[in-house]
């Protein structure tokens, strides 16, 4: 759907109330829709508020100029991203999100007539205090600073009324300049604080009542980078996790505390991928490739292959 737009800016004040009332506007109008923009941009992190209101229900094309990772807060009415790598993410009201944007022109589809969306955009240099700490901000930090191509969803969190709360107080803070600054910068702390808390209960429930210092993270992050060198390599979890001085139990609840993933999921998908990459660009049989990613035999990759790709080694080398 085509749709020719008239564009205006209003500045502040303004008498609409869920407005950001020290940020202009920038509002977009159309037969079909509108969409409305206030930005508001600090030293480590930028605010953007889009208000769409929509007679039909169109796609917008969005134009990442650059990598970024931001969380999500979805005030009203729910919308689809379509992002490479992962596809489809449907956002709903009342639930935030951290997601990683790649280079690229990505598309939203409302899927609601009013949607009320504000973006946080985190900069690498926040990222980078936050990526020892918060689950997801590593994986978040290396994708912005390597250019990763690919979309991730990092987190799913409840919006519940202490984070109402201070998003409110961000986003609707009325300082202008130098006072405005310092108190944003401090709700967006007070904010990834309850991010933090929200993260420290899921994983209390999911990895159990470990806690890790940051050498078993970094323990854990150069096992996991080991592995991947060494995919043709029989491994067992004991073994991995006696080399990174945690014990078992502990390392396999850190692996997925970090990577997301279980050890063994993630070898299996080094395998995979492997595979994959030697199925196009050579023309081994399956049972070389087989032991050269380190599966035990042709049947335990196709068995594995056909799991992961839904088709067989074969078949997709045709």
């Amino acid at each position: 759907m085509q749709d020719e737009f008239v564009v205006s800016v209003q500045k502040p004040p303004h008498a609409a109330l869920y407005m950001m009332p020290c940020a202009a506007a920038t509002i977009q109008e159309g037969a079909f829709c509108s969409l409305l923009m206030q930005e508001i941009r600090r030293e480590e992190f930028c605010i953007t508020l889009h208000i769409f209101q929509a007679h039909e229900l169109p796609a917008f094309r969005l134009s990442v100029e650059k990598p970024c990772a931001a969380l999500i807060y979805v005030l009203q009415g729910e919308a689809t991203y379509s992002l490479p790598g992962i596809g489809r993410i449907v956002i709903e009201e009342g639930y935030y999100y951290l997601l990683y944007f790649p280079t690229g022109t990505h598309s939203l589809q409302l899927e609601t007539n009013i949607c009320m969306i504000v973006q946080i955009e985190l900069t690498p240099s926040l990222l980078n205090k936050l990526a020892g700490t918060y689950y997801g901000m590593y994986e978040a930090h290396n994708n912005v600073t390597e250019n990763g191509t690919g979309g991730i969803l990092l987190n799913i969190s409840w919006m519940n009324p202490r984070v109402c709360d201070t998003l409110s107080k961000l986003i609707y803070c009325r300082l202008e300049e130098e006072m405005g600054a310092l108190y944003q910068e401090t709700r967006m702390r007070d904010l990834l604080l309850l991010y933090a808390e929200d993260v420290a209960d899921r994983d209390k429930r999911e990895h159990g009542n470990f806690n890790f210092s940051s050498a078993d993270i970094n323990a854990i992050l150069e096992a996991g980078n080991q592995q991947i060198q060494k995919i043709d390599e029989t491994v067992y979890l004991k073994d991995v996790a006696r080399n990174a001085h945690l014990h078992p139990l502990k390392f396999h609840a850190g692996f997925k505390k970090v990577y997301g993933k279980s050890h063994s999921k993630m070898l299996a998908e080094a395998r995979i991928e492997k595979a994959k990459s030697l199925l196009k660009e050579t023309d081994k049989s399956v049972k070389d490739i087989a032991y050269e990613t380190g599966f035990c035999n042709a049947s335990s990759l196709i068995r594995f292959f056909k799991r992961h790709e839904g088709i067989t080694p074969l078949q997709y080398r045709k």
